[in-house]
């Protein structure tokens, strides 16, 4: 390539970028100048092998595959499968092979998966339990076995048939163990016990069916309620009876159950006097902290009420003093074990240990969730205030503003501790008594109410003053997360409702 064309190409590069990928572009060398022809030849036959050099194979090669008798090598020769030497016991001929030898050829050869050989045509019978002698099951009629017999072949039945009739078959000699079990489990049975027992079978399927069908559990259902609702209360879950998601046939039942649960899960009012170091100021930033947690998750309110709940419950229970470093890692396994229980999509660990800005590890939480489950004996169906309010409004059709104000009450119950000792199913009761009182109803309590809490206005009073108390305090700078939480419009600025000075009931 002479210069004039170096040059050349050198004008046309600085225009057009990357212009060695254009066709016929010369091979420039470091220094700008074309290469040598001479030394690119001699790069080539470096690259290209020699006349006396073998030339190496693929590393697959397809070319000699019979799949007869040789087996594929992965490095491309191909191999035939040795064949077996017998051992003669002559020892000099290049043929004879050392047992040990043999011995790992022939275990190699068996261990090779065999072909699958085809189906035969030929019938087998089916190897089965030989039954007992009083074992008469029904006799077909010799009409129909003749003309099975016809059908069948279209000739004559084989001579031996009436002697393979009597004679137990080889197949039936080597019976397994399950055929004797079977056998054995036969002995005693008869015709007619077999046809008693189907028929008392039948008998209880059809009295299972009756009673588990919906239509006759709807009608009682229907029936009870009607019986048990007073003519001045209007029946709730009659209405809803046809709606399987409110399970109204049980849910008196199971709001009554709850009540008898309260007692099993009853909590020392006096706890924190040998929780040395701990302090109802604590307590309380704790509940606040827990607050502000289930606000930023977005969890249910059933997870923050059942979280504090699990606390209150494990530091009542626990014989060992829990020191103050370790109550925000107690609430945090608190609120893990709540999001497990009632959270459809329960945040991660890593989850709770950047909420805790890494002053506990994934090991730390984990540890102190079996600590806590077995304080208190896997018991995690407890009886919420929670749920009774939502029982309570909605069976008695209170207003949206009622009831997240009775919802407001509660949640500043959380950080109340002398209010720990208290009745779930009661403490529902009275907030949603004083919410009704401060939004000036005409009836604060009604028959409805009285029916479906259970309690009158005698039974719930002095709870009732204890909570109006508790929202007349000055709240603390650090506890202001209910407040500001139900202050927004979302829930009605229910924090913003005037108070009542003087309640008479």
């Amino acid at each position: 390539m002479t210069s004039k064309k170096a040059a050349k190409l050198d004008q046309e590069s600085s225009k057009q970028p990357f212009s060695y990928l254009r066709k016929g572009a010369g091979l420039r060398c470091r220094n700008g100048q074309p290469c040598n022809t001479q030394e690119n030849s001699k790069r080539k036959a470096n690259f290209s092998p020699k006349k006396d050099e073998p030339v190496k194979k693929p590393l697959l090669d397809l070319t000699n595959d019979t799949r007869k008798g040789n087996v594929l090598n992965i490095k491309g020769n191909t191999t035939k499968q040795p064949k077996l030497i017998v051992n003669k016991g002559k020892t000099g001929d290049e043929n004879v092979m050392p047992k040990s030898m043999v011995t790992r050829q022939a275990k190699a050869v068996a261990a090779q998966p065999k072909p699958a050989q085809p189906k035969s045509t030929k019938y087998v019978p089916h190897p089965r339990a030989k039954l007992p002698q009083h074992y008469a099951p029904k006799s077909v009629p010799e009409t129909a076995s003749k003309t099975k017999a016809s059908q069948g072949s279209g000739s004559a039945p084989h001579v031996g048939a009436e002697k393979r009739s009597e004679k137990p078959s080889s197949l039936d000699s080597s019976k397994s163990e399950e055929n004797l079990l079977y056998v054995t489990a036969l002995e005693d049975c008869t015709s007619e016990i077999v046809s008693e027992k189907a028929a008392e079978v039948d008998a209880s399927f059809k009295t299972c069916d009756a009673a588990i069908s919906p239509v006759a559990s709807v009608s009682s259902c229907k029936q009870e309620s009607k019986s048990l609702v007073p003519p001045n209360v209007e029946d709730f879950d009659g209405k809803t009876k046809n709606d399987p998601f409110e399970a109204s046939c049980y849910a008196m039942d199971i709001f009554n159950y709850l009540k008898t649960r309260e007692a099993f899960f009853s909590i020392d009012g006096s706890y924190l006097s040998r929780q040395i170091g701990l302090t109802v100021g604590m307590r309380a930033l704790l509940v606040d902290w827990m607050v502000e947690t289930q606000e930023s998750f977005e969890l249910n309110h059933e997870t923050l009420y059942l979280a504090v709940k699990i606390v209150d419950l494990f530091l009542s229970r626990h014989q060992k003093v829990v020191r103050k470093e370790h109550l925000q890692l107690v609430g945090t396994t608190a609120l893990l074990i709540a999001s497990k229980y009632d959270e459809r999509v329960p945040p991660t660990l890593d989850d709770f240990t950047y909420l805790c800005d890494e002053a506990y590890t994934k090991a730390e939480l984990v540890a102190m969730e079996g600590i806590i489950l077995k304080v208190i004996d896997f018991q995690l169906g407890l009886p919420l205030s929670y749920r009774f309010l939502r029982r309570y409004a909605r069976s008695t059709k209170a207003p949206m503003d009622v009831l997240y104000l009775a919802r407001y009450i509660l949640e500043m119950s959380l950080m109340e501790y002398s209010l720990v000792s208290r009745s779930d199913s009661k403490m529902a009761a009275a907030a949603l008594l004083l919410a009704r009182i401060m939004k000036n109803l005409d009836e604060s309590w009604n028959p409805a109410l009285e029916y479906y809490t259970g309690y009158k206005v005698s039974d719930i009073k002095d709870l009732v003053h204890e909570l109006n108390a508790m929202i007349h305090k000055t709240p603390r700078d650090g506890l202001m997360a209910v407040r500001s939480k139900y202050s927004h419009s979302l829930f009605y600025e229910s924090a913003k409702v005037p108070l009542k000075d003087n309640i008479q009931l």
